[in-house]
């Protein structure tokens, strides 16, 4: 069986250098890119959210207190009056005229 098929041994040397050579670039630039950062991230705040009223209303409820009614206000506030609900038979009912509903369309 005869080799001549085959490249000279020199030349599977430098092609064994140059593949180690490529590797060794490879393997610096994959450290660098992993490496530490230089300063540490600043740590993120929490952010500020505005309470929803399903959250208020379920706080209450696990709290036990009794809300006669919620108040949401233009600037996102929801206020809690605490008292016993007033129910539709409670509320005056001077005022049984059906609105007006040709405005609407």
């Amino acid at each position: 069986m005869t080799f001549d098929h085959l490249p000279p041994l020199s030349l599977w040397r430098e092609h064994e250098e140059a593949h180690r050579a490529f590797w060794r670039e490879h393997e610096e630039g994959h450290q660098a890119f992993y490496a530490e950062p230089a300063q540490p991230p600043k740590p993120t705040r929490p952010r500020k959210r505005k309470p929803t009223l399903a959250g208020v209303s379920r706080h209450a409820a696990r709290a036990g207190i009794e809300v006669a009614r919620y108040e949401v206000r233009p600037d996102g506030t929801i206020g809690v009056v605490v008292g016993k609900p007033v129910g539709a038979s409670d509320v005056d009912s001077d005022d049984t005229t059906s609105p007006d509903r040709s405005e609407w369309h």
